[in-house]
Formats: C-alpha cells, structure tokens, sequence
C-alpha cells in the first residue's frame, strides 16, 4: 500500500538535500522547475534517500507547485518513520 508524504520543493539550490521541518519533508534539488526537471529530481532523491526504485516514488498532487503530495511504495510505515526520524536527529545535530 503505498504511502502518502507531504513534500515542500525547493527547486534550483545550489545543494541537493532532504530535511524534515514540522512533519514535512524538504527536498531541495539543483534542477529548476522548467518542463518537469525538478519534479523528476525530487522524485529521484527521494527515492535514493529511501533506498528504493524510482518507479515508486511519484508525485500524486501539486506538480506545478512547492507543495507537492508524494505516493511512496516498496517501504513500509515503520521504515519510513524510522528513515524520518533518523533524519530529525540528523538535522537538530547539525543546528
């Protein structure tokens, strides 16, 4: 079953990254929101980040804008908190 993350872009960053602010997941990528590129860049990382393929990661809502609703297959629940929370712990070490 997949699952539902809530995702605000930040398309044409100098520094691709994934954070996690207030239960939202901020993926900065390079690639600027021209003809699809940074909606397909946001897809790919998050699929690496997760470690599983791209063909189950795509963006089920809010393709031309910030705020985008991303369907997420091939991990469950448990792994993905646990990728979420190992991630807040990252960034709160980092500030």
């Amino acid at each position: 079953m997949p699952l539902l993350l809530t995702v605000d872009a930040k398309p044409g960053r100098k520094v691709a990254s994934i954070s996690v602010r207030d239960g939202v997941l901020i993926v900065a990528v390079r690639e600027r929101a021209i003809d699809g590129r940074a909606n397909a860049a946001i897809e790919r990382a998050i699929a690496a980040w997760l470690g599983i393929s791209v063909r189950s990661v795509s963006i089920v809502r809010g393709a031309t804008g910030r705020r985008k609703y991303v369907d997420v297959a091939g991990i469950d629940a448990d792994q993905l908190a646990q990728r979420i929370g190992t991630c807040i712990v990252a960034c709160d070490d980092d500030a």
